[in-house]
């Protein structure tokens, strides 16, 4: 095995929460699977305007973070001070297979929880 993992992200279309004033967004969920030594990470970009702008970010307010959820099912707390008050939302999933590139993880659904 060569050590090296196979990576892929995935985009999601823009959401919109109906709120006006904007929502509070509080944990990010997945369901599908996430096989042994296999990663899913997820970045999470806010907006006023359903045209944006996007800029991604994780848990630290940076492109190079990334919330990781411990497995499918398993809600992870989103840093709700990076959010705050927008309407708007995509998230950005980054897939990351096993050293072997044997197993890959599945993403089948996002659930994202926000409060007004």
């Amino acid at each position: 095995s060569s050590g090296i993992t196979s990576s892929a992200y995935l985009v999601s279309s823009t959401l919109d929460t109906g709120a006006v004033g904007g929502v509070v967004y509080n944990t990010l969920m997945y369901q599908g699977s996430k096989p042994t030594g296999t990663q899913v990470g997820f970045q999470l970009a806010v907006s006023d305007s359903s045209g944006g702008p996007w800029s991604f970010s994780g848990y630290d307010g940076t492109d190079t973070t990334y919330y990781a959820p411990t497995g499918p099912n398993v809600p992870v707390a989103l840093n709700a001070s990076l959010y705050k008050n927008k309407r708007y939302f995509r998230y950005k999933i980054f897939l990351d297979s096993n050293i072997g590139q044997t197993a890959t993880p599945q993403v089948d659904q996002v659930i994202v929880s926000w409060s007004r």
